[in-house]
């Protein structure tokens, strides 16, 4: 903005990297810092550069003169001259910019890492370290250390770019699909028809629709480029009528402020006439667990069946969607959308994510992932996470079956569901999703603690 203000004088044809120096009053020593960052933005295509480069000589760069401001750069400062979100410091808007940018040019979140290794590189001495990003707006994920933003967020940061013109255009046409079919499915083949969105287009889309929490409700997926999202039909409803993003984003800020569907709220306090709803099928899983349970034992199988066990759908195949309404609650609100539609797979997923979630927030480990943070949380011998006694053998015993449990959640099915095409029967999703349940409430019941070490093996 700096080498701007410069160049919109009138006896300037061009600036100089020591002009732009001094105008920012930074001190001679940052002189090279000035002329890395005006040589990024030429390269980037904000700033328009002489043709034969930079004034080298000695194999550095002596001098950095420019002769313009380009169209994107013109894009870049009118973006920059907006109202800072109040919440956040130019710390958080910088780092957020450094996000979209990366993730406008490749469709994926990028590497913390990678992003200082290429501000080092440039000369730029911002530091990420401990530079956070407010959970509406985005996330920085230590455990796979990436970071990135919500719909939201990206909004914020570039509120004209193709990626938020193209999500208006997706919620348009989940709306339509809500509104006309019974079982409504966005899918990248009918974007790709109707609005020419080539493959890059199509994974950032997809990558973006991921951090939607109104929308879409999981899907499939066969490459980066071809997917199919559930429409949320208890929640598109709130965005009929919407027409861009900024529309989205005032209609999700208001039901956030009403008390409407929320990241992060369970089921019952983000969606109370569901769960309404839901209380007859809450009966109606505890008579068919009952049932089961009852049928399994030998010595009451051939007993009249109690009345609280008597219920008609408890006398008809097994309703996974009524057993999962009596699931742990985070597990629930994770796969229930999908049971009700019967993408079992999907619902798997999201449940054994959902207990990923789950263990690092009651642990507070945030490094490790699914099979190694099951082990350092729940690990027997040096336990973060304690469901029980562990100074006793049952207590130890319970210990280390509870983290196996956990492990074997994700080898055995979210392993198996993420990266296989796979068909899973009603029956068999239900005993997963119970077995998840099972987990999760063990975990919640669990508490944080120091333990010194035993010569028990993990």
């Amino acid at each position: 903005m700096a080498t701007a203000e410069l160049l919109s004088r009138p006896d300037a044809p061009s600036v100089s990297d020591v002009q732009v120096l001094n105008e920012l009053r930074w001190p001679t020593l940052r002189e090279g810092e000035v002329r890395s960052l005006l040589m990024q933005l030429i390269d980037d295509g904000y700033l328009r550069g002489p043709k034969g480069g930079p004034l080298r000589g000695d194999n550095q760069v002596l001098a950095v003169d420019v002769l313009g401001v380009t169209a994107p750069g013109e894009d870049r400062i009118a973006q920059l001259r907006r109202p800072a979100h109040p919440l956040l410091s130019q710390e958080q808007l910088r780092f957020m910019s450094l996000i979209f940018d990366h993730f406008s040019r490749t469709g994926e979140w990028p590497i913390v890492a990678h992003l200082q290794r290429d501000l080092a590189r440039k000369g730029d001495r911002f530091d990420l370290a401990g530079v956070n990003i407010p959970s509406e707006l985005g996330f920085r994920d230590a455990g796979i250390r990436t970071a990135g933003l919500t719909i939201r967020g990206a909004f914020e940061i570039a509120p004209a770019s193709q990626e938020v013109a193209d999500f208006a255009i997706a919620m348009r046409v989940c709306c339509e699909l809500y509104l006309n079919e019974d079982k409504p499915k966005l899918t990248s083949t009918a974007l790709r028809e109707q609005f020419g969105m080539d493959e890059l287009r199509l994974k950032k889309l997809h990558t973006l629709l991921q951090t939607d929490p109104f929308l879409t409700a999981g899907g499939g997926s066969s490459g980066e480029s071809n997917w199919d999202l559930i429409v949320w039909d208890e929640r598109c409803h709130y965005f009929v009528g919407a027409e861009t993003t900024a529309d989205y984003v005032a209609t999700a800020d208001r039901l956030r402020g009403a008390g409407g569907p929320v990241v992060g709220q369970g089921m019952s306090s983000a969606f109370a006439p569901l769960n309404q709803q839901l209380e007859e099928r809450v009966r109606a899983a505890n008579a068919i667990l009952g049932r089961a349970t009852w049928e399994r034992n030998e010595e009451t199988q051939d007993a009249p069946i109690p009345d609280e066990l008597r219920h008609p759908l408890a006398d008809a195949d097994v309703d996974v969607a009524a057993v999962a309404a009596h699931l742990h609650p985070r597990i629930r609100d994770a796969c229930y959308q999908l049971v009700v539609h019967d993408h079992y797979p999907s619902a798997v997923l999201k449940a054994s994510i959902a207990l990923r979630d789950l263990l690092r927030e009651k642990s507070g480990l945030i490094g490790p992932d699914f099979d190694d943070l099951a082990g350092q949380a729940l690990s027997p011998k040096s336990p973060r996470l304690v469901v029980t006694d562990v100074t006793s053998d049952t207590g130890r015993s319970l210990q280390r079956g509870t983290m196996l449990l956990a492990q074997g959640v994700f080898a055995a099915m979210r392993n198996v569901v993420a990266h296989n095409d796979v068909s899973i029967p009603p029956a068999e999703a239900l005993e997963m999703l119970a077995t998840i349940s099972l987990v999760a409430r063990q975990i919640d019941a669990a508490h944080l603690t120091t333990i010194a070490s035993t010569n028990e093996e993990p």
